[in-house]
């Protein structure tokens, strides 16, 4: 599919495959949601497209990924990358975020491609005057891709339109595996776990911790994992203990792949609280760990807000509202009480991390950002029947 066809100098060869500059914050090594999508994308598809990276995230440099310093050296690399960039008749340049969306702009204006940006979720609330302008240059994209069905919206909202976004479900196969099928559990009470950065308040992990301290009096709860860090883990810390629960509750930290792994394996359910809040720093894009759960074999209670519930599927999920500490402690008190139940839907979650593939997964996203047509998003809406 040819985007772009510009002018060129004479007697310069021309590149065969498509190429594509991306210009990231966020690139292996580092972890988390957004730079394993964009690696995916770029190392799942080098067969079909020729990437150049300019990221500002720290690692080793190679021929295809250039480690940039800072924003003004961001700027003079990417730049430097028009050559590169205009050597191919069909070319497109990618935002890997939406602040960096004016000088995409800038660089596709020069060579004459078209702009295409990822968006995720909580950089779509702007905190200050220039994430507004940065985010105005949406409009001008060739296509805007989201994350899930509330990120579009969100993007809609901020001028973007119809036919010039889509959204495509951020399905990543886990790093980990789980060796075997779910186990009946051994214990009387239940084991939870949640999977996120102890940042932003909308992360909503206080309603758990209530829901938890209502449960472990009768042995509904026996225990409750979270998993991650960041400036809020003093203060969950200090809730935790007023609550009396310090031995029930373990803020574990960060954690490697194996050591995720193991912890799931022990765990019977899987919580995932985010509520939608700009003052407390937005909401989520779409919810992998949601996912990640589900690969593990563990029946999750997800706050259906935001994209949270794009992630989810029913068969495996059971959907709250995210504030409703009465519908958490219900679902938490169903599945302590009903083990076939709470069985039926771990293998079913299991059955699901079964076909997640990352590597289609990248090609859809590709696909999406050349503006490729593709099928509706399956979705727990679609599957509904909901449109």
């Amino acid at each position: 599919m040819n985007l772009r066809t510009g002018n060129y100098r004479e007697g310069r060869p021309r590149a065969v495959k498509p190429r594509a500059l991306l210009l990231s914050l966020d690139y292996a090594p580092q972890t988390g949601g957004q730079p394993r999508l964009i690696t995916a994308i770029v190392e799942a598809t080098a067969d079909m497209v020729d990437w150049k990276v300019i990221t500002a995230a720290p690692g080793a440099p190679d021929e295809r990924v250039v480690r940039a310093g800072g924003m003004r050296s961001m700027v003079t690399q990417t730049l430097r990358a028009r050559r590169w960039l205009d050597a191919a008749d069909d070319r497109l340049v990618v935002s890997a975020h939406a602040y960096l969306g004016p000088l995409a702009h800038v660089v596709g204006l020069l060579s004459k491609a078209p702009v295409s940006t990822l968006c995720y979720g909580r950089e779509l609330v702007p905190a200050n005057l220039a994430h507004r302008l940065a985010l105005s240059t949406l409009r001008l994209d060739h296509k805007v891709v989201t994350i899930s069905r509330h990120s579009q919206d969100v993007v809609r909202g901020l001028g973007v339109k119809p036919q010039h976004s889509a959204w495509v479900g951020c399905e990543l196969k886990p790093r980990f595996t789980r060796p075997g099928d779910p186990s009946p559990r051994t214990q009387a009470g239940l084991h939870a776990v949640a999977v996120t950065r102890l940042c932003e308040g909308y992360k909503n992990l206080e309603v758990t911790l209530r829901a938890v301290a209502l449960l472990v009096a009768d042995g509904t709860v026996e225990h409750y994992t979270i998993v991650g860090d960041g400036p809020r883990r003093a203060s969950l810390q200090r809730r935790i203990d007023r609550l009396g629960l310090g031995e029930h509750v373990t803020l574990a930290g960060r954690l490697d792949d194996r050591q995720l792994g193991d912890l799931l394996q022990t765990a019977h359910v899987g919580l995932f609280p985010s509520r939608v809040s700009r003052a407390e720093g937005g909401f989520e894009g779409f919810g992998i760990v949601v996912q990640e759960f589900a690969a593990a074999g563990l029946p999750v209670i997800v706050g259906d807000v935001g994209g949270a519930g794009d992630a989810a599927r029913t068969e495996w999920a059971k959907l709250v509202q995210p504030d409703d500490l009465a519908a958490w402690v219900d679902a938490l008190d169903e599945l302590a009480r009903d083990e076939p139940l709470r069985m039926s839907m771990a293998q079913a979650a299991h059955r699901f991390g079964q076909t997640l593939d990352t590597a289609t997964t990248a090609r859809s996203f590709l696909d999406a950002l050349r503006g490729v047509p593709a099928p509706t998003p399956i979705s727990r809406r679609n599957l509904l029947g909901v449109n």
